[in-house]
């Protein structure tokens, strides 16, 4: 409960303080794509045609998974349910007030990708947060009412 009130106001004052300079890339000259997934077990197929793509393409893809397991290792990459490698993140890697634990997350956040995915149905706080700090160039998600913010595509 607390967590989630402690990444709201992260949110808000991250909103105000974090200006990446955001452009479109053309997808032949992207290179880097970055995707964020809520662990949604009825989606994997969907999703693993959605990676392959942009393999198949030759581009470079980075996954970040949240998942409500707990049998999973702390910062490890695994394969899973889902055909690509992934690293996999829980409510562990994130402090009582709001910040990141882990340090595979601040380097996503930091990594530049040309297109940064979100592929939730509906808002994640967590989410949220990386979305905002992130330097990518293109962040691209379903749209939500008052979180226009967030995506430069919805």
């Amino acid at each position: 409960m607390f967590k989630k009130v402690a990444l709201r106001i992260r949110n808000h004052f991250a909103q105000k303080k974090h200006t990446t300079n955001r452009k479109t890339v053309s997808f032949t000259k992207a290179n880097k794509i970055g995707i964020l997934i809520e662990d949604i077990p009825q989606n994997n197929k969907i999703i693993n045609k959605f990676v392959a793509e942009f393999e198949e393409a030759g581009k470079s893809v980075e996954v970040l998974c949240y998942t409500k397991g707990k049998n999973i290792k702390k910062g490890k990459t695994q394969k899973s349910k889902y055909k690509f490698k992934h690293h996999f993140i829980t409510s562990k890697d994130i402090r009582w007030n709001g910040k990141f634990k882990s340090k595979l997350i601040d380097k996503f956040i930091k990594t530049d990708f040309d297109y940064l995915f979100s592929l939730n149905t509906s808002p994640f706080l967590p989410f949220e947060n990386i979305l905002i700090k992130s330097q990518a160039k293109c962040r691209i998600g379903s749209f939500h009412h008052k979180k226009e913010n967030y995506y430069e595509f919805m």
